[in-house]
């Protein structure tokens, strides 16, 4: 298979790579321990962020979430085919759901696995206009910080740019 992105997937025991391949989702198991996410920069970046909620500070998370990998709660259609979680407001708005760290995700309802993948990959899942989210919530049992779908459509078109000028 010819890998563009890999992203780990973990299930109890088994450790899956998701390899996209001519735009098709495939999963190879693979006998690897997960390496363990910390994103500590990132977390303080929210933490003043949501204590003085200036430009300058989110552009400071941004900024350190781009080149980031975050954890993501899924659900097994089947072995080989998870289904990331998604959070609802009391509105009924729905949410794509990341999170920095295990430790993040200490009171989180439990799922059936864990992904980790890159920011840039969770923007492109979070603005399929067939799952018509409001957004993004990053650790949302602790900071719950929202960015909502107009600014992760922003992100997601620069990211797009970005992979189409030449190296």
């Amino acid at each position: 298979i010819w890998n563009v992105s890999d992203h780990k997937i973990e299930n109890r025991q088994e450790t899956y790579f998701w390899h996209r391949a001519s735009g098709k989702d495939s999963f190879i198991m693979e006998e690897k321990t997960t390496m363990e996410i910390t994103n500590d920069r990132l977390e303080e970046a929210i933490k003043d962020y949501a204590a003085d909620r200036t430009k300058e500070k989110l552009t400071a998370v941004l900024n350190l979430l781009r080149p980031t990998k975050l954890l993501v709660p899924a659900m097994l259609k089947a072995p080989d085919q998870p289904t990331p979680c998604f959070l609802k407001s009391g509105a009924g708005e729905q949410y794509f759901v990341v999170y920095t760290s295990k430790e993040q995700m200490a009171n989180a309802p439990k799922s059936q696995a864990l992904l980790s993948m890159p920011f840039p990959a969770c923007n492109s899942i979070a603005v399929k206009p067939e799952l018509n989210l409001s957004g993004m919530v990053i650790n949302p049992f602790t900071d719950n910080l929202v960015l909502k779908i107009e600014l992760i459509q922003k992100l997601h078109e620069a990211d797009e740019k970005m992979a189409k000028q030449p190296k």
